[in-house]
C-alpha cells in the first residue's frame, strides 16, 4: 500500500475523542460560568431589596418628621401658652398693616 492512503481510522478516532474532551471541558466551563453569573445576580438583586428597603423606611421616617415639625410651627396653642405677649404684638402690627391697605369709607374721605 501506498504510506499517504494508510488507514485514517485511528487518526479520526484519536481526533474525534480530542474532541468530545474538548467540548466536555467547554461544557463544564460554561456550566461554571452560567452558575457564577445566576449566584453574582441573585447577590446583586438581594443587596438592591435591601438598600431599597433601607432608603424607604429612611424616607418614611424624615416624612414624618417634617409633618411632625410642621405640625409643631403652627400649633398655635402651644405659642399662645409659651410667649403670650409675643402673639399680643404680632396680634397689634399686623392689624394696624392690614389696616393701611384697607381703603377708608367714603363718608370719612368727605370729612377730611
Amino acid at each position: 500500500m501506498h504510506p499517504q492512503l494508510k488507514d485514517p481510522s485511528p487518526r479520526l478516532e484519536e481526533t474525534h475523542s480530542s474532541l468530545s474532551d474538548k467540548f466536555e471541558t467547554m461544557e463544564h466551563d460554561v456550566r461554571e460560568m452560567v452558575q457564577g453569573a445566576n449566584e453574582a445576580m441573585s447577590s446583586t438583586v438581594a443587596s438592591l431589596k435591601e438598600a431599597v428597603s433601607h432608603t424607604t423606611e429612611a424616607a418614611r421616617e424624615s416624612v414624618h418628621d417634617t409633618v411632625e415639625a410642621v405640625r409643631h410651627a403652627f400649633d398655635l396653642k402651644h405659642h399662645m401658652k409659651r410667649h403670650p405677649w409675643a402673639i399680643l404684638f404680632a396680634a397689634v402690627v399686623a392689624g394696624y398693616i392690614l389696616s393701611c391697605f384697607i381703603p377708608a369709607r367714603a363718608s370719612e374721605h368727605a370729612r377730611a
